[in-house]
């Protein structure tokens, strides 16, 4: 029979969880910030900078299910980590970038790299944490989320104006380096005895029969319809 996370070691857990998807939303919300002073300085167009700023949803929403793939073959504490180096590689390329076409790459990798943040997270919270508190860590997790993109306002804004915005970046690729450690020093993909631990990875077809059983769930499309149409306004 698996255990459940003790009080403190749950508490160092959902901590760690936090503080990647925490780098998630600043990433995806940072170049709002500072935007006027990338199309200043590299004489980008305001449809570019769009352009720029989309990729980074675009490639995290393509990574949604090859990253459910890894999740379940090779584990959360794998994954987390290994994908939020990409997006460390992506802020340093960030910082470097003196075109468009690195910017745009760049944010490509920081959207993969960010793409385990809330996936990988919900994986633990099944697995290591009694059923009845799921929702409670789901909305935690989201909530807490919520700092990344405050910091990605007035704080980035003050830290641009110190020292400059590809100063920050750098700097924020740092953190994150610290962030991608303390996951992995953290967190285990389940507690001892857990049937995922001894569970064989699905095979290719497995996977794409489950994919269109998945698509095939009508209420599915209507959350879908609501995010389309909502998330664009929020951020």
């Amino acid at each position: 029979m698996s255990q459940t996370a003790s009080p403190r070691a749950g508490i160092v857990i959902v901590a760690a969880l936090c503080t990647g998807y925490v780098a998630s939303q600043f990433y995806r919300s940072a170049n709002a910030v500072i935007a006027p002073e990338l199309m200043a300085e590299l004489s980008i167009s305001h449809e570019s900078m769009g352009a720029i700023t989309g990729v980074f949803f675009l490639t995290f929403a393509l990574m949604q299910v090859p990253t459910g793939v890894l999740l379940d073959r090779f584990g959360p504490r794998i994954v987390m980590p290994a994908l939020l180096m990409l997006a460390v590689v992506g802020s340093v390329i960030f910082a470097m970038s003196e075109s468009e076409a690195s910017l745009a790459f760049a944010r490509g990798l920081m959207g993969v790299g960010c793409a385990a943040g809330l996936m990988g997270s919900m994986v633990v919270f099944a697995r290591w944490f009694p059923q009845d508190r799921f929702g409670t860590l789901a909305a935690l997790i989201f909530s807490v989320g919520g700092i990344g993109n405050l910091l990605a306002t007035t704080p980035l804004a003050a830290s641009a104006e110190a020292i400059g915005w590809r100063g920050s970046f750098v700097g924020m690729a740092a953190i994150t380096v610290g962030m991608a450690i303390l996951l992995y020093a953290v967190t285990r993909d389940a507690p001892p005895g857990h049937p995922a631990l001894g569970r064989r990875p699905e095979t290719t077809q497995q996977v794409i029969a489950g994919l269109g059983q998945v698509l095939r769930e009508k209420r599915l499309w209507y959350v879908s319809a609501m995010q389309f149409v909502g998330y664009p306004v929020l951020m």
